[in-house]
């Protein structure tokens, strides 16, 4: 995984009023780090997942020449 980008550094005037959101910066600061570690295994998968889409694609265009060519050679032989 990536170095956590996400640091308690204050909120300064943006946390005025902490128990409106009912966190605690560092609480804030850790689910950020979790997010984005979740970000990043979600995009993991969808890296595989993208290749192993395009290795089936791949093996459904050979099949499909291999039909399309047996179709045709049944046809010129009626």
């Amino acid at each position: 995984m990536t170095a956590k980008r996400f640091e308690c550094l204050g909120f300064g005037e943006y946390w005025d009023n902490q128990e409106d959101y009912g966190l605690e910066p560092k609480e804030v600061t850790e689910l950020l780090n979790s997010l984005n570690d979740e970000n990043e295994q979600l995009k993991y998968q969808n890296e595989m997942l993208s290749d192993e889409l395009e290795q089936c694609k791949a093996v459904i265009n050979k099949e499909w020449s291999k039909y399309l060519k047996k179709k045709e050679k049944e046809e010129l032989e009626e």
